[in-house]
């Protein structure tokens, strides 16, 4: 299969542009941007189409959308099987439902297959991608993990696993059924519980199997008493009355028996039993007497509050100073910051005499005059002569000079000397010292004396104070509310017991294990009671009506047989009865169980069934798989490996290496003589050895047309001396195979 020529119309970047491969290989080397991976997506776009777009994911349709607009795609035209074929497809923006694919062969148009590719190539999309298409970002470094993991993920389009993780998952699931060793497992915990519910089946099926006997024993002793009844009634007077009257206490007998298990139940409570709203009202009681317990817990004023609030009675506020002295005090504070306000306007010492202020009097004349001098030099400098007027002035300034220093010199004399200590100053200043003391006598007997001062430490006093009386206020009314509440509540429980004692005493009834034991065992004699009374009712309603059918009102006297011994047989059998039809009563609410347990048994053996077929076939799956993976390498590997050894010696020339496979299929190197891991050749090297691997696998997997390769700059990591020889493998390879081959550096061209 070769591909000749397309056009695309509008792809991507790319409008009408027009490719021919008949050169082989065919080269495009152009830079970045150029469009070659947008040329190759077009390729694989005619084969195999575009996805069709979800939701707002940016995919290929997307990716190639035209940027220019136009119409989306364009033709390839290509020959397969000796004939030429041109595809042409053109793509909606969003949907392969808008899509129209043309194929035509000879110039006619051809029933186009809904999957070109698949149809042509054998292969689906991903497939065919990992088989020929080639680039430098390919999972190709696969080569040292064998050839058999690698034929795995081309072949099952897997990333990861193959073989051994199919055959892991299979393993691990069949364990999941039944453990290899142990008794774990769904199996066996299935089998457990039916061994579990047989038992259950059994014991009903017993329970059942006994209820057929005492079906059969109520049979035996309903016939039984038929037969005595006839005996009686042969044995009976010749006057068919003396009969009527043993039919009468028949049923009478029969009354009897529920009228002693009633007896039994009155022997055990003289008193009686407590109606049905009665046993409501001890249940209501109980509940409600239970809440109140609890609420009575959960609001109760706890022993540590209690502590707390005696010791505010006892001892912090008895402690404390009375309002009183408290004002006092205050009083005491306010009078001393006034005193201290009016210290401040006290001098503290007398100033100096008034002599010495006296003799320090400004010389105001002497000033006067050289003040005059002054000016008259100013004068006689201006207009007479500059040298007497300078001489005036020289004099006038000494005298304001000399005169100034006489005046000072005096008051600082007079400043200098010492002042007197003023008396009311030194009063005021006694009695705040004897007001403070005063104050500080009455913080210091309550422990508020500090170096922060009496206002401070009686603010602190008062802070305290109040403090402890709002903790004994809140303390106090929170005991209050408790106290209030719990009285509340003993009130309901004290009511609740009253409700209590009042229906029990009314029955003399004593509580045994506890309340609600008692009210337990009441309502199931009372359904008991119930029971029996119902019986006897309906028994003795029935011997009373046989009594006025047959207007019985004295029985007649006479000679007549001896039928006691057959009326105590047939109270005993009528006792009997009673026993037996109350067993039965008991067992068939056993066996009304049965169905469902054999239900549910059927199930679990149904699901034990359908475990053991998923263990079978988890184990043939394991069969299967491991045939399969022999089968894949009989057929596959060992040709790959064939196919590769062709190609080896034109790969041993491109690597400057000769590479040779260990018996695992792996592929190593020979240098030096010794044989080396491939470990230690370069990405470039693995992208030659990767690149015979595939053609290898297409020489494989395509034995009639072998397809062409898109090879699309594979060899970013090569140098120049081997990518030479790359070039030298690419056009060797090319006589056999069509290679179209793209990069964006000369460096890397083969043309």
């Amino acid at each position: 299969m070769k591909l000749l020529s397309c056009h695309i119309e509008n792809f991507g970047n790319m409008s009408g542009r027009d490719f021919d491969f008949g050169k082989n290989p065919t080269a495009l080397c152009e830079p970045n941007g150029y469009g070659k991976t947008t040329l190759a997506a077009f390729i694989k776009a005619m084969f195999y189409g575009l996805p069709t777009t979800r939701g707002k994911s940016f995919d290929e349709r997307q990716r190639y959308l035209p940027f220019g607009g136009g119409k989306f795609g364009g033709n390839l035209t290509f020959s397969a099987n000796g004939k030429i074929y041109r595809i042409e497809r053109f793509f909606d923006k969003k949907s392969q439902t808008g899509d129209e694919t043309k194929l035509y062969s000879g110039g006619k148009e051809l029933p186009a297959p809904e999957n070109i590719g698949k149809d042509i190539f054998g292969l689906d999309e991903a497939s065919f991608m990992r088989t020929v298409f080639i680039d430098s970002t390919a999972d190709m470094s696969g080569v040292t993990g064998g050839i058999s993991e690698k034929l795995n993920k081309f072949v099952d389009n897997a990333d990861e696993g193959g073989f051994d993780k199919a055959y892991g998952l299979l393993e691990k699931a069949q364990k999941a059924l039944k453990a290899q060793r142990g008794g774990g497992g769904k199996i066996n915990e299935r089998n457990d519980k039916i061994k579990a519910l047989e038992d259950k089946r059994r014991n009903a099926e017993n329970v059942n199997a006994k209820l057929g006997e005492k079906y059969r024993e109520r049979e035996r002793l309903e016939a039984e008493i038929a037969q005595t009844e006839k005996s009686l009634k042969a044995a009976a007077s010749l006057d068919g009355v003396y009969q009527q009257w043993e039919n009468y206490e028949r049923m009478l007998a029969r009354a009897s028996g529920a009228a002693e298990e009633i007896e039994k139940l009155k022997a055990k409570y003289p008193a009686g039993l407590p109606s049905e709203e009665e046993l409501s009202a001890l249940n209501a009681a109980a509940t409600r007497k239970a809440n109140e317990k609890s609420r009575l817990e959960a609001s109760a004023f706890t022993a540590e509050k209690e502590s707390r609030l005696k010791e505010l009675e006892n001892v912090k506020l008895k402690n404390l100073p009375d309002e009183s002295a408290i004002g006092d005090c205050r009083e005491k504070i306010s009078e001393l910051g006034a005193m201290r306000e009016r210290l401040k306007s006290v001098p503290t010492a007398v100033a100096p005499a008034a002599e010495a202020k006296k003799g320090a009097k400004l010389p105001v004349v002497i000033i006067a005059f050289a003040v005059a001098i002054i000016i008259i030099g100013v004068v006689l400098a201006v207009t007479v002569n500059l040298l007497t007027g300078i001489i005036a002035l020289v004099v006038g300034v000494c005298s304001v000079f000399a005169s100034g220093f006489a005046y000072f010199s005096t008051r600082l004399k007079a400043v200098a000397a010492p002042a007197e200590a003023n008396p009311e100053y030194l009063k005021l200043q006694s009695e705040i010292t004897i007001l403070e003391s005063n104050i500080k006598g009455f913080l210091s007997g309550y422990g508020y004396l500090t170096e922060s001062g009496a206002e401070a430490d009686f603010n602190n006093l008062i802070t305290d104070i109040n403090k402890l009386k709002l903790e004994y206020t809140l303390l106090d009314g929170e005991r209050k509310a408790s106290e209030e509440s719990a009285a509340h509540t003993r009130a309901v429980i004290e009511e609740c017991d009253a409700e209590t004692d009042r229906i029990l005493n009314k029955y003399s009834i004593r509580v045994d294990g506890g309340l609600a034991e008692t009210i337990k065992r009441l309502e199931n004699y009372s359904r008991e009671y119930a029971y029996y009374g119902k019986r006897l009712k309906e028994l003795s309603a029935e011997a009373q009506n046989y009594k006025a059918e047959y207007a019985l009102t004295e029985k007649p006297e006479g000679e007549r047989k001896d039928t006691g011994r057959l009326s105590e047989k047939l109270t005993l059998l009528n006792k009997e009865l009673t026993r037996v039809d109350r067993e039965i009563s008991d067992d068939e609410a056993v066996t009304e169980k049965l169905p469902s347990i054999v239900s549910e048994l059927e199930n679990e053996r149904t699901l034990l069934g359908e475990d053991k077929k998923k263990h079978e076939v988890l184990g043939k799956a394991k069969e299967f798989l491991q045939k399969a993976e022999n089968n894949l390498k009989e057929k596959y590997i060992l040709p790959v490996k064939e196919r590769f050894l062709h190609y080896s010696a034109a790969l041993e020339e491109a690597l400057g290496e000769k590479v040779v496979f260990d018996t695992d299929f792996n592929i190593k190197y020979e240098r030096g003589g010794e044989i080396r891991s491939d470990r230690h050749l370069s990405a470039g090297q693995y992208g030659l050895c990767a690149l015979c691997l595939r053609l290898a696998l297409v020489d494989v997997m395509f034995t009639e047309e072998r397809p062409f390769i898109i090879l699309d700059d594979p060899f970013v990591n090569l140098d120049a001396e081997h990518m030479s020889r790359a070039a030298k493998l690419l056009n060797e390879l090319a006589k056999n195979v069509q290679i179209i081959y793209f990069c964006c550096h000369e460096s890397r061209d083969i043309g």
